[in-house]
Formats: C-alpha cells, structure tokens, sequence
C-alpha cells in the first residue's frame, strides 16, 4: 500500500509545483506586456504614434500589436490600419481636415470586434494643431458610438503620449 501511495504522491508534488510555475510565467507575461506602442507610417504622408493603444469594444481588448495587414492614406486626408486580433478583423480610420492655418482630427473611425465588423465613429473636440505641427496628446480617451442601425455595442479607445504627424514618422531616441 505505501508503495502505490509514494508514486502518487510524487504525481501530486510534481502537478502542483508545474501549475504554480505556469501561473507565475503568465503573471510575469502580463505584468511585461502592460504597455502596447503602435507606430503606424502611411507611406510617409501620415504618421500615427503612441506608447500604448487600447481599443475596448464588446466585451474584447484589441491593441494592435499582431498582423498588421495594411497601413495606408487617402492622399493624406485619412490614416487607414487595418490588422488581425482576437481572431477577427480590425480597421481604425482617422479622418483630417484642413481648417486656416490648422489641420485637425474630424472623426475617428474602428471596427466594432464582432466576426462580421461594422464601424464605431469617435468625435476627438479639439485635436488640431498649427500646419507642420504634429497633434499631440499625453493621454487620450475617446468614447465611440455606433455608425448606423445595424452597429452593435460601443468602443473606447485610449491612447497614451498620441502624436499624430503629417508626412513620415519622426525618428525616436
């Protein structure tokens, strides 16, 4: 009897210790990955930067840092990202606009993370800046609102230290 008891015992040891060390692996994973930087250059006409990007919609986190499919500009009015996460497709669109000597962001545009996407609009008051200035924010939350009767749910997107720059992307230290 003790000697069928030794090797289950030895099994239960060996579980237990696996189970606390795959724990603490994730816990380190996720404490390292808390910060989620996008540099998205549109063939040098618009550059979108931040230290960490959060996209929260229907009940999914998306923040861009797999499978990004395409990166684009509509003649430097529109930053156009396009990528693959949780599974599903994902579309982020910033429209500008010229206003006098200022260029600004007129709306927001994503993906609402269902498998069939349909788009979510986020209104950003007050993000301009003077022509060849880049749009600059330390901490930018933005509620979205469905585009449309068919959109499901609501986003918000949260960007720490945005810069938003016409033409490529500035060189970082």
């Amino acid at each position: 009897m003790k000697i069928q008891f030794i090797p289950l015992l030895f099994l239960f040891f060996n579980f237990t210790a696996f189970s606390q060390t795959s724990r603490f692996q994730e816990k380190e994973f996720l404490t390292l990955g808390d910060k989620h930087p996008i540099t998205w250059d549109a063939d040098g006409k618009v550059c979108l930067q931040a230290a960490d990007f959060s996209l929260y919609t229907n009940g999914e986190h998306f923040h861009a840092q797999y499978e990004i499919n395409h990166i684009d500009s509509n003649n430097g009015n529109t930053l156009e990202a396009y990528w693959t996460e949780n599974s599903v497709e994902m579309r982020l669109y910033v429209y500008l606009k010229l206003n006098g000597g200022d260029w600004e962001v007129e709306k927001i545009r994503t993906y609402n993370g269902l498998e069939d996407g349909d788009w979510l609009e986020y209104i950003p008051l007050g993000l301009k800046a003077k022509l060849n200035e880049p749009i600059q924010k330390d901490k930018l939350t933005l509620n979205g609102i469905p585009l449309g009767n068919k959109t499901l749910g609501t986003g918000t997107l949260i960007f720490e230290n945005f810069v938003l720059t016409i033409g490529p992307c500035p060189l970082t230290a």
